[in-house]
């Protein structure tokens, strides 16, 4: 095995930007140069690891940017030198690897496999493995809860599993990758939006099952062929998981781009379906419950609100255009419906 790996020069994918975009450095969960620290606070944050420096010329300097609540996390991770690193718990995640800058070689019993710049490897944890990374690479890792991934994925079969859930761990090509990126980058800007406690708890919840939901489809597994044959309404799981998108997003612009990669389905098919099973189209469900939620913010507004404050945190910015929709909605202006429901009690 070599002792270093070299950072690859590729093309950059479309959507690399948007990961530094959101793992800024108010998403920072760990950051560290002290070997034992690391190792302490990534088995206390995510999941206890073995690390270990292949080139001890080299500088350690750890930084895990991203969230995670024991059952789900979505990080950017860079070690700064060249690492080892074994999942100590290889059975309590899933987890889904991403190098987004630089390279990683991942070693199992059966394989040794190069995982190069945006290409997706899920590393199931039957597979007892390690991985060697490049000390300035970047990579985007997904873990998903073996028992909570185990759990949906017996909902979905409606019984037990009658063995463990295994991923083929050379099954991702190109366009799978790019899809997976496409609605990681989805889910991921709208869940580092989420600012307070609860919500984020609940939106990591859904977007947790939509991830398992994703994984599912697009990688190739053992059990891919039984839920094949069981003709599930993946239909249903998918608006869902569209409607819980809308409904985490009302306060952020979103297009009909961002529903359709968060739920996985080309924009085409969300609104044939969102016709056919809510009988309007997912921007017109998206403005009518955007419409509701500031209508309802402008009737119970506190005194001293200005109708400006109500639409600066739904992020409205064409106010004149906004407010000659919402008349159309309402019958009244937004200034005339601030404070109503208070002066009306």
């Amino acid at each position: 095995m070599a002792s270093t790996l070299s950072i690859a020069q590729g093309t950059a994918y479309p959507v690399a930007s948007d990961w530094y975009r959101m793992f800024d450095t108010s998403t920072t969960l760990i950051e560290t140069q002290s070997l034992d620290e690391a190792r302490a606070l990534i088995g206390e944050k995510i999941s206890p690891h073995d690390i270990d420096i292949l080139d001890h010329g080299q500088d350690l300097n750890v930084r895990y940017n991203g969230v995670s609540n024991g059952a789900f996390a979505m990080l950017n991770a860079r070690m700064g030198a060249d690492v080892r690193i074994k999942p100590r718990e290889a059975k309590s995640f899933y987890y889904a690897y991403t190098p987004l800058k630089g390279r990683a070689r991942v070693y199992s019993r059966e394989d040794e496999l190069d995982l190069n710049e945006f290409q997706t490897m899920i590393v199931s944890p039957e597979n007892a493995y390690q991985i060697d990374v490049a000390g300035q690479s970047d990579r985007l890792v997904i873990g998903l809860e073996a028992s909570s991934f185990h759990a949906y994925l017996e909902m979905l079969m409606l019984r037990s599993l009658s063995r463990p859930l295994i991923f083929d761990m050379r099954g991702a090509n190109q366009t799978t990758s790019q899809v997976w990126q496409s609605f990681v980058a989805s889910i991921g800007a709208a869940l580092f939006s989420t600012t307070d406690t609860v919500s984020r708890a609940r939106v990591m919840k859904t977007f947790s099952e939509a991830t398992m939901a994703m994984a599912l489809e697009l990688f190739p597994h053992n059990y891919r062929d039984e839920l094949r044959n069981q003709k599930m309404d993946f239909d249903t799981k998918r608006l869902n998981v569209a409607l819980d998108y809308i409904h985490a997003n009302l306060r952020r612009t979103t297009t009909l781009r961002d529903i359709s990669q968060a739920c996985g389905m080309s924009g085409r098919n969300l609104q044939l379906l969102f016709k056919k099973r809510c009988g309007q189209s997912p921007m017109d469900y998206f403005k009518s419950q955007k419409f509701a939620m500031i209508h309802d913010a402008l009737e119970n507004a506190s005194p001293g609100t200005r109708v400006t404050d109500i639409l600066d945190r739904f992020d409205v910015v064409a106010s004149g255009y906004f407010s000659a929709q919402y008349k159309q909605r309402f019958g009244c202006t937004p200034s005339q419906s601030i404070g109503r429901s208070r002066l009306l009690a």
